[in-house]
């Protein structure tokens, strides 16, 4: 019976999503308006959808799990880096971002490279990209499958099909316009939702006094830095890698204008840092009242993954329900963002790019390749959820893409004026090389001279490093590099 409430409450959160996307289906006129909204999006707009596609699985999900288990240093596995990628993407970027993207017609960070550097270190930047978004994807798939399938009692691969169906028809019917609106209402959904969870699990731990005398014999459980040289790779990797997000960058180009663009990102992070905190408390007090539940109902055992929806479903009474919407609004939240984000790089720069060329294409045909790259991109996404088991999985490998093979360049595109393409080909050519080969030995069980995963990130970010900065150093400007437009003022 419970199972069926957690499934009625899935289907009319899901009517309300399409909803939306057939609403904004029929406002969709060009490609401008299916990418950014046509470049018109206020800033508190900005500030709900930044919030919304970085929340996800990992801050829904992941963070209560983590802190469960491990306790309060698990800050540093998702809060931590959030924060620190928001900051530097606002003080670095947004201003630029939303200039040259209205001066030169940019809206990928392939046509930033392109325009920055030389067609080869475009390409390059595309398979990073789409790497990275089809990783996040997946991990977005993932997380609403499994809570479908452990709430619901139904098949997990259904609970696939089901999921990544309404997030693929809203996105693909409503385009940005649907995304951020759609953002906007799941915002205030696992605002509240994590908020209440975050009060709820306190109270019944009794205050930190509790969970500190309940945690004595768990080592670190308290101590903020507990562990914190095997937190520092994924704050590398999260923290910095995501300064190279394409979806972040989606947003500061379609700002309204400049000053939209940094007021929303700053707005976004004075929202992220305590709603970040929320699962991290919520996680911290279930350690003093979830444990004996879970030992009574014999899943002791259960992992990060699926602890918050075993709470939702065993022990929170009618809030559960509310909780499993507030999941599900983060998780798909962030679904539809990478969905966009991607079919945009599919879109301009694979499509027109090496299909359409020089000829001409109005806004209606625009919307229907917009859509068609869109759909394409989801079957292409649920297809390899089924070699990934793991959330983190699927979001350590595109955000190791981020870091070693896109980070680098990206900051000498905007900030360093001797930057070339032939570094910038180098580094990415390099940290990508670097990131797959890595990964894939270590699936494979493979021997390797260097440190193991995660600490490996160093030797990629060195590596992106040296050969950008080496490159660069003893190369010239290509001659169709537009370097000048990157460092002017807005005139």
């Amino acid at each position: 019976m419970k199972g069926s409430i957690f499934l009625i409450y899935f289907f009319i959160y899901s009517i309300i999503m399409l909803y939306v996307g057939y609403y904004y289906s029929k406002k969709q006129n060009s490609g401008l308006e299916y990418f950014l909204g046509g470049r018109n999006i206020k800033w508190w707009l900005i500030t709900l959808t930044f919030t919304a596609s970085w929340f996800g699985p990992t801050g829904a999900v992941v963070s209560m799990g983590k802190a469960f288990s491990q306790g309060i240093s698990s800050v540093w596995l998702i809060a931590g880096p959030t924060w620190i990628a928001i900051a530097i993407l606002t003080a670095l970027f947004a201003k630029k971002t939303r200039r040259i993207s209205e001066e030169k017609n940019i809206f990928t960070l392939a046509e930033i490279f392109n325009l920055r550097y030389n067609k080869v270190s475009s390409l390059l930047m595309l398979i990073c990209v789409l790497f990275y978004l089809t990783g996040l994807t997946v991990a977005c798939f993932l997380g609403m499958a499994k809570a479908l399938s452990v709430l619901t009692n139904i098949n997990w691969f259904l609970a696939l099909i089901l999921a990544g169906t309404v997030a693929t028809i809203y996105t693909v019917l409503g385009g940005y316009m649907s995304v951020i609106v759609t953002d906007a209402l799941q915002t205030i959904l696992l605002g509240f939702g994590m908020l209440i969870f975050a009060i709820i699990s306190w109270s019944r731990a009794g205050g930190w006094v509790n969970i500190k005398q309940a945690t004595i014999g768990t080592e670190g459980y308290t101590n903020l830095f507990s562990n914190f040289s095997e937190y520092l790779p994924m704050i590398i990797a999260f923290g910095f890698g995501w300064v190279a997000s394409q979806e972040i960058f989606q947003r500061f180009a379609s700002a309204k204008d400049e000053n939209h663009a940094v007021k929303g990102g700053w707005a976004a992070l004075a929202i992220n840092i305590p709603l970040y905190l929320l699962p991290i408390i919520a996680g911290l007090g279930a350690k003093v009242w979830l444990t004996p539940l879970l030992k009574s109902a014999g899943d002791s055992s259960i992992g990060a993954e699926k602890l918050s929806f075993w709470v939702a479903a065993n022990a929170l009474g009618a809030f559960g329900v509310f909780l499993f919407v507030a999941i599900m609004a983060a998780i798909m939240s962030s679904a539809d963002t990478f969905i966009n984000t991607a079919s945009m790089s599919v879109v301009r720069d694979v499509y027109i790019k090496y299909f359409v060329k020089e000829r001409k294409i109005d806004g209606i045909e625009m919307v229907k390749i917009s859509r068609i790259g869109t759909l394409l991109f989801c079957i292409i996404a649920i297809i390899i959820c089924f070699s990934f088991t793991s959330i983190l999985d699927a979001l350590f490998l595109g955000s190791d893409i981020l870091v070693c093979g896109m980070l680098v360049p990206l900051v000498g595109a905007f900030w360093w004026r001797k930057a070339t393409a032939a570094g910038a080909t180098a580094s990415t050519l390099g940290g990508l090389v670097f990131v797959i080969g890595d990964f894939v030995l270590h699936r494979m069980g493979v021997s390797v001279p260097w440190p193991g995963y995660p600490k490996s990130l160093y030797v990629g970010v060195l590596l992106s490093i040296i050969l950008f900065v080496g490159v660069s150093l003893s190369t010239k400007q290509s001659e169709t590099s537009d370097v000048d437009v990157f460092f002017a003022e807005k005139k």
